[in-house]
């Protein structure tokens, strides 16, 4: 029995509804759908008792509900998520601008609109739009874990956006919406479409990308009927707004526009609710600097001596550089507050911003100089390779990678604990999205008394700048927090809140180099506490145990070094797959079994109909059934059965498959 209903049953629906939509009573246009109550998919029968007509809207909302699962109960919301939730709801208008701290849940906050839009009917497509490929990536796995099934963007036979019926929506990135706009509006004009814009701050970062993505952006989703934008920071925009944001004149400065968000949530926000964000220490570095101007005069010169912006530029240029002084002793500091870090935390790493990729490379050699062990190196020279190092990162126990902007944004690592700041980019944008690797919460790790996070930078005045941006709001969580302290505890009001600014400035430049635990009388080196953290970390109960105190039972027990093999092994289990991967790997097997079956029918002269037979073959199953790019993955399975039978009659001889192919 087919999958569509024939004219005789479709006329014999249309009189049993009386002409009208059987979910909403409009009168039924001429391009109603004949409907199955019980979905096809789900071996419903395509017979006039299994079925419905439906106006087309009422068909499509139906549709988006059947392919959404529960919202997992695992997956609750964080406090503030909520409040943005119920504010989206309550301002209901097109264009809504989110601002959150970098690690405070943003892609799920987003998930949580789509999903809540999609079951009520209100849309039928969502399209995440994000910068990278690696954070396409991240987009996919994130949406399935909430049972959201997302795809990459692929196209049929004509052209069009092809996106099959277990998919409730697509990931795709700016550069490809510059390059595919006309076919994005026409997807958003036909479906009621969500259209999630990550990091939108990107489309003002230079004039030809407000140019190119601002335009290409504003042509593919003008139709949509929804637009939530997303930031890590506000942003602004001088000369080029980017479409469908609000901006408003800067306080500072009301010759420059600024981005006007309809919810923020700050660092300092995330730091009151607690397990959203780590607090954050800067260790400041700072030296004697050389260099030689554009007339060959040589200037030294430290960074608490005044100088004009060219000169200011040269000497940061000259602190970064990779070959100097200056940069190995603050690796080797950095380095040495990670080795104290995984005293407790024994998977925490470290990640290193290089201003350009020939810079990575050389920071990378003085890294392994340091440290012994070869750094992970994420660059766009290496390509695809880049996005599966920083993956294999992400899982594993490495202690650092360098990058240059590929881990600068979107990218989640939680384990990261410590960082370095070896780059001349003074904006703030990019300075806070930086930052945000290293403050996201690890809740595998809350067992800790804490997690604070450690990030070296020179001490450029414009650096510091934006460090003592970020302090102020530490500075005003701290304030509260000790306010709330003392009336639980009757204690007398300080003087002054000015004390506690300068004591909180003081503080972040204190640094520590404990490289062991003592207990009991023994003391414990890093890497045998590393190994003891290994040994219990499938056994319920030693959560909360210090590494110290797993290593003495080990030594009363009298069991040795577990080795080198054992320290490389990992108990990261890999997140849930998302459906679009196992698409990828059915439609592998689909061609993988079209290519054999070929081959077969040649050596048993087996007549194939068409001039192309791998094609002749796909053919025969897309006029019965549905083409693979349109095919959801049970269809796939379907056809990977029909193939294997084909296959296995192709080895008898069976000539009738000519007929069968035709």
């Amino acid at each position: 029995m087919g999958r569509r209903f024939n004219s005789q049953q479709k006329q014999a629906l249309f009189w049993l509804a009386g002409g009208r939509c059987e979910n909403c009573g409009i009168q039924l246009p001429d391009n109603w759908h004949a409907d199955h109550v019980q979905p096809y998919a789900e071996d419903g029968q395509t017979d006039v008792t299994n079925g419905q007509a439906l106006c087309p809207m009422c068909n499509l909302k139906k549709g988006s509900k059947l392919m959404l699962k529960q919202w997992p109960s695992g997956v609750v919301l964080r406090r503030w998520q909520e409040q943005f939730i119920d504010r989206y709801n309550t301002v209901d208008r097109p264009n809504f601008l989110l601002v959150a701290t970098p690690g405070a849940g943003k892609t799920t906050a987003s998930l949580k609109v789509a999903y809540n839009l999609l079951m009520s009917g209100t849309i039928q497509r969502v399209i995440v739009v994000c910068p990278t490929d690696n954070l396409r990536t991240q987009w996919l796995h994130a949406a399935a874990k909430v049972e959201v099934q997302l795809s990459t963007m692929q196209m049929n036979w004509n052209k069009d956006i092809a996106l099959p019926a277990d998919y409730v929506g697509l990931v795709t990135t700016y550069q490809q919406v510059a390059s595919k706009a006309d076919h994005l509006r026409a997807y958003t004009g036909r479906y009621n479409t969500l259209v999630i814009l990550d990091e939108i701050h990107h489309c003002a970062e230079s004039e030809y990308l407000a140019l190119a993505w601002g335009d290409s952006i504003k042509k593919a989703f003008d139709p949509a009927v929804r637009r939530l934008l997303l930031s890590g920071t506000p942003f602004r925009s001088d000369n080029h707004p980017i479409p469908f944001v609000t901006y408003v004149p800067d306080p500072l400065n009301p010759k420059v526009s600024r981005s006007k968000a309809d919810y923020t949530y700050g660092y300092g926000d995330a730091l009151k609710d607690e397990e959203v964000v780590r607090h954050i220490v800067f260790p400041g570095w700072d030296g004697k600097l050389g260099w030689s101007d554009w007339y060959g005069e040589e200037r030294v010169a430290s960074f608490d001596t005044p100088l004009n912006k060219t000169d200011s530029g040269h000497r940061l240029r000259t602190a970064i550089n990779p070959n100097g002084l200056f940069m190995r002793d603050m690796i080797i500091a950095a380095n040495q507050k990670l080795d104290y870090v995984r005293l407790d935390h024994t998977s925490a790493g470290g990640l290193i911003v290089a201003q350009d990729q020939s810079a990575a490379k050389t920071l990378a050699k003085v890294l392994e100089e340091v440290t012994g062990e070869k750094p992970v190196l994420a660059i766009s020279e290496i390509g695809d390779e880049a996005s599966a190092e920083i993956e294999k990162f992400r899982k594993g126990r490495q202690k650092w990678i360098v990058a240059v902007r590929m881990v600068s944004e979107g990218v989640d690592i939680k384990r990261l604990r410590v960082g370095v700041y070896a780059t001349n980019v003074t904006t703030e944008t990019f300075f806070r999205q930086v930052i945000g690797r290293v403050i996201r919460w690890d809740g595998q790790w809350s067992h800790l008394d804490e997690q604070t996070a450690w990030f070296y930078v020179p001490e450029d005045p414009e650096l510091t700048r934006l460090v003592n941006s970020i302090s102020e709001e530490v500075v005003h969580w701290v304030a509260e927090k000790e306010e709330k302290d003392r009336q639980k505890s009757n204690e007398p009001r300080p003087p002054s809140s000015t004390q506690i600014a300068m004591d909180g400035y003081e503080f972040r430049y204190a640094d520590g180099d404990e490289r062991h635990h003592r207990t009991s009388g023994e003391t414990f080196p890093m890497s045998e506490m590393d190994e003891a953290e290994l040994r219990f970390a499938n056994s319920p109960g030693f959560e909360k145990i210090p590494s110290a105190q797993k290593a003495l039972l080990l030594r009363n027990l009298g069991i040795a070094s577990v080795g080198q093999a054992d320290s490389q092994s990992t108990t990261i289990t890999d997140d849930p797959q998302p459906e679009h991967f196992r698409k990828k790997s059915l439609g592998k097997a689909v061609n993988t079994k079209v290519g054999r079956l070929v081959i077969l029918c040649q050596q048993n002269k087996i007549e194939i109909p068409g001039r192309n037979p791998h094609q002749a073959i796909h053919n025969a199953w897309g006029r019965v059934n549905k083409y693979s790019h349109e095919a959801t993955n049970d269809e796939m399975e379907r056809k990977l059965t029909w193939l294997e039978n084909l296959i296995s009659r192709a080895l008898k001889g069976d000539k009738s498959i000519t007929s069968e192919l035709r």
